[in-house]
């Protein structure tokens, strides 16, 4: 008797797991701004191949969340609120800047286990509405299983100002109930 044909589809799910952890390539969070970004296309390949497939790689697509800009911190938050249940997935966290939606993100990602935070913040934010979110001095409280912070502080970024203040303040405090941070990287550029 002939041994079956194996397809993709036809492997085990615990090996098709394994499989796109590895399929859903990691972008460096400090690429310089003249290298082009990997294409969302290239990214998101493996989860059109099948309805299979997705449900199996979703989980592996938003383990590392990248804001690099406003917009797309924008559009993560607008992607998390309409569904909550993908911020659960969430165990890195690499913000070009700290934009009030990256403050909501935060407070939706409890199961953080990295974050990578520029100290960087946009004009905009104080007209649009989520200038609340910044105001707020917990957006790092609901994150108990932090290991890893890298803060990035630009040349243009003063730390006497009141929002940076502000911001260093609260992960002072949230810092303390950290009990598994091994990691502070403060990088100054």
């Amino acid at each position: 008797m002939p041994s079956p044909i194996m397809t993709l589809t036809t492997l085990p799910e615990e090996l098709l797991s394994q499989i796109l952890s590895h399929s859903f390539p990691v972008p460096p969070s400090t690429r310089p701004q003249w290298l082009p970004h990997t294409p969302t296309a290239t990214r998101l390949s493996p989860l059109l191949v099948s309805k299979k497939l997705t449900r199996i790689g979703i989980p592996h697509l938003y383990t590392t969340l990248c804001t690099p800009t406003p917009s797309s911190a924008h559009a993560l938050l607008h992607t998390l609120t309409a569904h909550p249940e993908l911020a659960a997935y969430a165990r890195t966290l690499v913000a070009g800047g700290a934009w009030g939606p990256v403050y909501s993100i935060l407070k939706m990602c409890g199961a953080l286990v990295s974050l990578d935070l520029c100290i960087l913040f946009s004009e905009s934010d104080e007209c649009d509405g989520d200038a609340d979110d910044q105001n707020d001095d917990t957006p790092f409280e609901g994150l108990k299983k932090m290991k890893h912070l890298t803060l990035r502080k630009p040349n243009s970024v003063y730390l006497s100002l009141p929002r940076p203040k502000a911001l260093l303040t609260s992960l002072a405090s949230a810092i303390e109930s950290w009990p598994d941070l091994v990691s502070l990287l403060s990088l100054l550029e």
